[in-house]
């Protein structure tokens, strides 16, 4: 299943754009004001990685569309199905797909 990640297209939210669009299988598109990061399968963000400071990381996600936030802390952004899948081999992230803490997907 596809799961879409919709982030508002502003300056302040560019950081996590940047490296979404280096994510391997992953599409970054636009639809309304909104960037639409889309993959098949979960994705992950590393937020130093982005470059973005905590207040404005904690509000760059504007939706969600087949997916749950399954992390969202000061390290990362992760993304899960909402059936509970979690992150299979080969996976999108940019953090060398460390494991969530306490093994939760």
């Amino acid at each position: 299943m596809t799961g879409r990640l919709f982030v508002l297209d502003v300056p302040e939210n560019t950081g996590v754009i940047k490296v979404a669009r280096d994510l391997p299988g992953v599409t970054v598109g636009q639809a309304g004001p909104y960037f639409v990061i889309e993959s098949a399968g979960p994705v992950s963000i590393d937020r130093r990685a982005t470059g973005m400071r905590h207040a404005t990381w904690y509000s760059c996600v504007a939706g969600l569309d087949g997916w749950r936030i399954a992390q969202w802390d000061k390290d990362a952004l992760r993304t899960a199905d909402r059936d509970g899948r979690g992150f299979p081999d080969g996976n999108a992230t940019s953090d060398g797909g460390r494991p969530l803490e306490g093994g939760a997907a």
